[in-house]
Parts: C-alpha cells; structure tokens; sequence
C-alpha cells in the first residue's frame, strides 16, 4: 500500500512538470490539482451514500 501512494505521488509530481512544460498556466493548473484533490477526496463518501 505504502509503495502505491508513493508511486502515485510521483507520477503526479511528473505529470505537474510535464504540464509545466508545456506552457500552462500555473494558476490553471493550481485550480485543475483543487478540483482533482477534491474529486477523490469526496467520492467514497458520495459511492457510499449512493449503495445505502
């Protein structure tokens, strides 16, 4: 489990610089990260109530 999160940081660390890279813009890509973050953060909670 341990290695799991550890590997997903990093390719999200990657795929941050690679997006970078390319020209977009930090802020963009600052609101992109909050909506992600808080898609995985509120999904358990919305499939739980959904199988109730």
């Amino acid at each position: 489990m341990l290695f799991t999160v550890v590997g997903g940081a990093i390719v999200f660390q990657l795929v941050l610089a690679f997006a970078l890279s390319l020209g977009v813009n930090p802020n963009l890509l600052k609101l992109i990260t909050a909506a992600f973050v808080l898609l995985i953060v509120g999904l358990p909670r919305f499939l739980s109530k959904k199988s109730e």
